[in-house]
């Protein structure tokens, strides 16, 4: 069983340690501390996640996985959506927003499963140079 806690910055190493795309660690200044939460099965972080609010009812959420997540890959995505649940219900947004790289598959059909929209492509976003899709759900 998957469990929550709120994320600490030994969390937060770990995870930019072992991360599944270690492109994220070229992001990591970009990364909110809190609030944010830390996946955890037995005893082994799956990854952290959270949501960087900009200003009231508007914020992006953020997900950074690890490859021990690939161990249990259809338990961490029923984690993932039931966490998002909990945290959109219990928090009064009118605006969600993340960003999923164009050539990470993976990501793309997470954020899509979720109910985003692709709103567009952000030429050129990521430190490597890499494009993003930007998505979005509104209440």
């Amino acid at each position: 069983m998957i469990t929550m806690r709120k994320m600490t910055e030994s969390d937060l190493e770990y995870v930019l340690a072992n991360a599944l795309d270690p492109n994220v660690r070229t992001c990591q200044d970009r990364i909110p501390t809190q609030p944010a939460y830390t996946a955890v099965k037995n005893d082994v972080i799956l990854g952290v996640g959270g949501i960087n609010w900009f200003w009231p009812k508007v914020g992006e959420i953020w997900l950074i996985l690890t490859k021990d997540v690939q161990s249990c890959p259809i338990e961490s995505y029923r984690t993932i959506r039931r966490i998002f649940e909990i945290v959109t219900k219990q928090n009064d947004f009118k605006r969600l927003q993340a960003v999923a790289r164009t050539n990470w598959r993976e990501a793309v059909r997470i954020v899509e499963k979720l109910g985003f929209t692709r709103e567009g492509t952000m030429k050129k976003y990521c430190p490597n140079g890499d494009d993003v899709y930007m998505y979005s759900l509104i209440k």
